[in-house]
C-alpha cells in the first residue's frame, strides 16, 4: 500500500467515526414532568386495549431496523388539549430500535412501550395519519392515573 492511500484510508476510517460519535451525542434525554407538559399538545389517561407492532427499515438511511408500535388506548381522562373525547379509543404510535448497524449506545426511540392492561398517562403530539405520536423519549407514564 501506497504512503497516499494508507492517508486516504486512515482518513475515511477516521471520517466514519467522527460521523459515528456525531450520533451518538443525538440520543435524546428523558424530559422533565414540567418539559413533557408543555412540549405535549394532547395528555391523556387511559387503559391500553391492544399493542402491536412491525419491524420497519429506519428513516435514516443506514443499515437499521425499528419496531414500530401502534398503541390502542381506551380515553379514562384527558388532561390537556381538545377533539379527544371521554371513551374514545385512540391510537398512539411509538417505537424503539430494533437493529442497528453499527450499534449505538444510548437512548434511542421510546424508553417504555405500555402492555395490554396497563393505566396509563400519555404525552402526545397531535393527530397524524389517524394517529397520535408519543412525545420522545418518555412520553408514557405507566401504571399511573
Amino acid at each position: 500500500m501506497t504512503k497516499n492511500n494508507l492517508s486516504l484510508s486512515i482518513s475515511l476510517i477516521i471520517g466514519f467515526l467522527a460521523l459515528h460519535v456525531g450520533f451518538v451525542f443525538a440520543a435524546i434525554a428523558p424530559l422533565s414532568p414540567k418539559a413533557l407538559k408543555e412540549t405535549a399538545n394532547h395528555i391523556v389517561t387511559g387503559e391500553v386495549l391492544e399493542v402491536t407492532s412491525m419491524i420497519r427499515k429506519s428513516k435514516t438511511g443506514f443499515l437499521h431496523l425499528n419496531r414500530v408500535f401502534q398503541i390502542k388506548v381506551k380515553v379514562t381522562g384527558i388532561r390537556k388539549g381538545s377533539g379527544i373525547k371521554l371513551t374514545e379509543k385512540i391510537i398512539i404510535k411509538a417505537w424503539k430500535p430494533s437493529v442497528r448497524i453499527p450499534p449505538y449506545p444510548g437512548l434511542q426511540g421510546h424508553d417504555r412501550i405500555p402492555k395490554k392492561g396497563d393505566k396509563i398517562t400519555a404525552y402526545l403530539h397531535d393527530k397524524k395519519d389517524n394517529a397520535y405520536s408519543a412525545v420522545m423519549p418518555n412520553g408514557f407514564d405507566i401504571g399511573n392515573k
